[in-house]
């Protein structure tokens, strides 16, 4: 059973397996995937609720134009020595590297930066590195001579999209356009919602129903 966590936006319960909140209709991006590849379709709701805020890209809210292209376990290889592993993300803006939670944690204790965005107008090229004859790094070269180099699965699909995403091939997005539902009024709870509240949890305290189950039902009772 996946672990139920909590929209940024709304902090309704919401399952890591969907991609938006039920409640505020926000897209939430945590993959742990080695890879996983997205289509700006996927991100244009037929309709906007009134509390919606975006696509949140692992905690991050995204700009109102933005959205992600391909994520991934990655290393960011900050020296000969030094590395911090964590995940990569290529949006059609800019690359984010966000730490893992110990790996974050460290870097905090230590005065270390562990997480980095990289905007594309600011980068001269991609390229690949070869490392030791086996590990394949992706070299992000910014116009001011600056590199960065992380240690991706499938370099090439990250070299080929992070290429298109230069380009500007993939464009921007435009969930503005999406019509907004009208703000729903929160009704009085029912008389025996106390009742209704207490059979979800004894239903929940049998298994019968999940933590996540649970949470959303327990909102439409309360019109929260």
């Amino acid at each position: 059973m996946l672990k139920t966590l909590h929209c940024p936006n709304c902090g309704a319960a919401y399952n890591p397996a969907h991609l938006c909140c039920e409640y505020c209709g926000s897209y939430i991006i945590n993959s742990d995937a080695d890879e996983t590849d997205y289509q700006k379709e996927e991100f244009v709701p037929a309709e906007r609720p009134a509390n919606f805020k975006g696509i949140y890209l692992y905690g991050r809210l995204l700009d109102g134009d933005e959205f992600p292209i391909r994520t991934g376990i990655a290393s960011w290889n900050k020296s000969a020595l030094s590395g911090v592993g964590g995940r990569l993300a290529l949006t059609n803006k800019r690359f984010i590297f966000c730490a893992g939670g110990l790996n974050s944690l460290l870097a905090s204790a230590i005065g270390s930066e562990s997480n980095v965005d990289v905007c594309l107008k600011d980068v001269e090229r991609l390229s690949q590195r070869t490392v030791a004859l086996v590990s394949k790094r992706l070299l992000v070269t910014m116009k001011d001579g600056r590199q960065y180099e992380f240690t991706v699965y499938n370099i090439a699909q990250w070299l080929e999209k992070g290429t298109r995403a230069l380009n500007g091939e993939f464009g921007s997005l435009d969930i503005a356009s999406a019509p907004q539902s009208a703000p729903v009024r929160s009704a009085a709870p029912s008389g025996n919602y106390v009742n209704e509240l207490k059979q979800l949890k004894e239903l929940l305290d049998a298994g019968i129903i999940t933590e996540e189950e649970f949470s959303i039902k327990k909102r439409q009772v309360l019109h929260i």
